[in-house]
């Protein structure tokens, strides 16, 4: 141990008198070594924690599948085909249901209103998942059973501690949910906020808005989540759950027609679509950290050839070569360490920020942070690299002739050719990887712009949209929904700086899609009952006009269309194009539900322009959009009423917020609007994650763009310094200052080149693998492949011109004198 801090002392001191290369030499490292903690951190909360349940293993997520042909579309369940699942399913120990998407509901009382997320849960939910209550109880079987007979709630810990300042004393109390009473029976544990992750009170599935959400097949509103039975493995239970589904469609054939089930264990599902990202963002900063240590391996050959006559005289003195080769492992292995501790923290640091700029959607119980493992790993990978790239000056070391050494003749032809081979292999190694991580980083970011310029077939730009929620008994029937679109519409446009007004309901582009059963008159579908599937939007007048969408035949819906007058429906493009293909389909009538349904028709008034309704993600729809008036037909599931706003030119669309809010608590003032956004920023949050991993592996080719320079100029610059009196004698025999630079710079070219070559096969190897970030790009683009070739060889030139014109400054007769 004494031999150990000795020499740990002294190798402190020579790394202190050398202060430029030990700077340079943590630089290097704190970069490299911090970028890969930071990934090791993030992909280890990710990945690799173990999600807070009793024996997750088992736990499986069950998700509704649409079947449209060739796609497959995930959908929510019903109830029924839940109930038929838990009571005929045997590979499961339990089975419950929750809501696919949190409702939101309105909480009246003594304080503010406040706007609330709602998960609704069947009572098997909580001990599936091993949960105790942290106060009072979780819901009973009886509270499963009995349709709307049981208006109980469980809170979750947060919420109860945020709202209620943990009092125990709430249970029993009553709640006003959107004008509906509560009881209180019971707290969540602490930290669990549902599967939705978003849950601040939890109903009985048996309390939903209506009673259609119960007993309706069609109405699909729920997921489901099971454990499995002792000794079932999730492949089994997918297999007798896809023999089931097929089973309830030959039971059901109008109702379950297409549909299946999708099994997935918990943590691959939530997490699955994660790891190819978060593995690609380490496998990149894992190349920065490779080519960090091919620098620093470098300095040390540099530093090893310049100690070289000093340790040859330490030899000739007595000194153990051994012990001296120890000594350079130490040095290699304090500069390791040093660049660990500085990168750990760089990577605490930069993790929090990482998470923060992601815009990822993590679980709530998901811990990021630098933990004793990362700590570990960083360190094992920091001596790993302190072993590895110590090893060049212990073969300098050992390589090097005493005798010859000590004569200043340690230049020898043949070492110092191997030398150069040895930098000139660390240059090419360099430019390659770096081109790896440049390539990538082009594709990526050329992917994002195609992303980003979609003609997403509206006017996303300065677009304000917001959110009311009118659950309860105010507004279950149609007028007044009627009366709140009218006053919402008038006093709203009569607000300064507004162009003009619009509401929908359900939903808007970006979000979820709401669907439902229809009949075209003159066409008979192979669906059992003859119906097909449409997506709806109950949409008032100004609808088109205020979302830029343009209306390609016949009108669009206005104040006319009222419950007094026909009901009038807008079809998309795409709607009239299947079902009425080379003819107008104004005057063509559907109705809802199967052709014997007692229900009305609709007249086609007119037919809108495409509409991407999912937004940048571009995800395949299982219906086409079928339009209806706001003012005839609201659309009332979930019982969500959209605005847009739309503001005069001139104006910014945020600087509206305020007004508009006034405009609705004058009209619904139980009704707080809430999901305040504009368009753009909703669709900058889709594409949050895309952006974040261009942006970071753009910055870790930033990084090793700048390593790589600095180690092409260092290599360049060592050859010049060994050459001197070479290229004095070249000056001396009349060579033209030129033609030094073109001898110095065609050295970085060559190795540059070689370092290109094998670049671009790697590049080319492994495109395929990128293909799924690429969102339909092309992961061998040409124009990528050449571009960041010639890009980085610019780099390299660059790097090597100024070593080359020190060289052909120098004074012939010095370098003729230099041995």
């Amino acid at each position: 141990m004494d031999v150990l801090w000795r020499d740990v002392r002294i190798g402190l001191r020579q790394l202190g008198r050398s202060r430029g290369f030990t700077l340079a030499t943590i630089f290097a490292l704190t970069l490299g070594i911090g970028a890969t903690s930071a990934m090791v951190t993030v992909t280890e909360g990710v990945l690799l924690q173990t999600l807070p349940y009793d024996e997750p293993d088992r736990i499986v997520l069950l998700t509704g599948t649409l079947d449209q042909g060739a796609d497959q579309e995930d959908a929510p369940i019903s109830y029924p085909d839940f109930a038929d699942w838990r009571e005929r399913a045997e590979s499961f120990e339990s089975l419950a249901a929750f809501t696919t998407e949190p409702f939101s509901f309105n909480l009246l009382g003594e304080q503010d209103a406040e706007r609330v997320s709602v998960e609704f849960v069947s009572a098997a939910y909580f001990p599936l998942l091993g949960m105790e209550p942290a106060v009072g109880r979780f819901f009973t079987p009886e509270e499963d059973r009995e349709l709307l007979a049981h208006p109980v709630v469980v809170l979750s810990h947060s919420f109860w501690s945020r709202r209620f300042g943990a009092d125990p004393g709430v249970i029993g109390r009553t709640l006003d949910l959107s004008h509906k009473s509560y009881q209180v029976v019971g707290v969540a544990e602490e930290g669990f906020d549902g599967l939705t992750d978003d849950a601040e009170i939890f109903f009985p599935v048996m309390m939903p808005p209506g009673p259609d959400y119960i007993k309706l097949r069609r109405f699909r509103w729920l997921s489901a989540v099971g454990r499995l039975a002792p000794g079932v493995s999730p492949r089994q239970a997918e297999s007798e759950m896809a023999a089931l589904t097929a089973g309830l469609e030959a039971e059901h054939p109008e109702e379950n027609e297409g549909i299946g089930v999708r099994l997935e264990v918990l943590k691959e599902a939530w997490f699955g679509k994660l790891r190819y990202g978060l593995f690609f963002l380490l496998g990149g900063a894992s190349i920065l950290l490779v080519i960090a240590c091919i620098n620093v391996a470098n300095l040390l050959l540099v530093r090893a050839v310049e100690r070289q006559r000093t340790i040859a005289i330490r030899t000739a003195l007595g000194a153990d070569r051994w012990r001296l080769v120890r000594q350079l492992l130490t040095e290699s292995a304090l500069l390791a360490l040093i660049g660990c501790a500085l990168g750990l923290a760089l990577a605490s640091w930069a993790t929090r920020l990482l998470v923060v700029a992601s815009r990822v959607d993590f679980k709530s119980f998901t811990e990021i942070a630098v933990d004793p493992f990362v700590v570990a790993v960083s360190v094992a990978v920091a001596l790993a690299c302190g072993l590895v790239f110590g090893l060049v000056p212990v073969w300098v070391t050992l390589k090097s002739d005493l005798s010859k050494t000590l004569q200043q003749e340690g230049r020898s032809p043949g070492r110092e050719a191997g030398r150069q081979r040895f930098q000139g292999a660390v240059v090419v190694a360099q430019v390659a990887l770096t081109l790896v991580l440049l390539v990538a980083s082009g594709l990526m970011a050329r992917a994002y712009g195609r992303l980003m310029d979609q003609d997403l077939g509206f006017e996303p730009e300065n677009l304000l949209t917001l959110r009311l929620d009118l659950k309860g008994d105010k507004y279950a029937r149609d007028e007044p929904v009627f009366q709140l679109v009218r006053g919402a519409l008038e006093q709203i446009g009569a607000q300064p700086g507004v162009r003009s007004v619009a509401m929908v309901g359900p939903n808007i582009p970006t979000d979820d899609w709401a669907g439902g059963y229809s009949t075209i008159e003159e066409y008979v579908s192979p669906s059992p009952d003859g119906t097909i599937l449409v997506l709806l939007h109950s949409v008032s007048p100004g609808y088109f006009s205020t979302l830029g969408v343009p209306i390609t035949d016949g009108r669009a819906l206005g104040f006319e269309d009222t419950r007094e007058a026909p009901f009038a429906v807008v079809v998309s493009r795409e709607m009239a194009e299947r079902y009425w293909p080379g003819e107008s389909p104004v005057g063509k009538r559907l109705k809802f539900g199967s052709r014997a349904a007692e229900r009305p028709w609709f007249t086609v008034v007119g037919v809108a322009d495409h509409v991407e309704h999912s937004g940048l993600l571009g995800r395949e729809r299982p219906g086409p959009d079928l339009y209806l008036s706001l003012l005839q037909f609201p659309v009332r599931l979930p019982n969500v009423l959209n605005v847009l706003v739309r503001p005069e030119d001139g104006y910014k669309a945020s600087a509206l917020v305020p007004g508009v809010r006034a405009a609705l608590d004058r009209i619904a003032p139980d009704f707080p609007a809430y999901d305040v956004a504009t368009m753009e920023e909703r669709l900058l949050e889709q594409s949050a994650q895309g952006r974040f991993q261009v942006l970071l592996i753009g910055l870790f080719t930033l990084i090793a763009l700048v390593l790589s320079a600095i180690g092409i100029y260092g290599v360049i610059a060592y050859g010049v310094t060994q050459r001197t009196r070479e290229i004095g004698v070249r000056m001396a025999l009349g060579a033209e200052r030129r033609d030094l630079i073109r001898l110095v710079v065609g050295r970085g070219a060559l190795l540059a080149g070689a370092g290109l070559l094998f670049g671009l096969a790697v590049s080319l190897l492994f495109g395929r693998l990128l293909s799924s970030l690429l969102y339909g790009a092309s992961a061998t683009d040409p124009l990528i492949l050449a571009g960041a070739s010639a890009f980085l060889l610019a780099v390299a030139l660059s790097a090597s011109y100024f070593p080359a014109r020190r060289a052909a400054r120098l004074d012939p007769a010095v370098s003729l004198r230099e041995e």
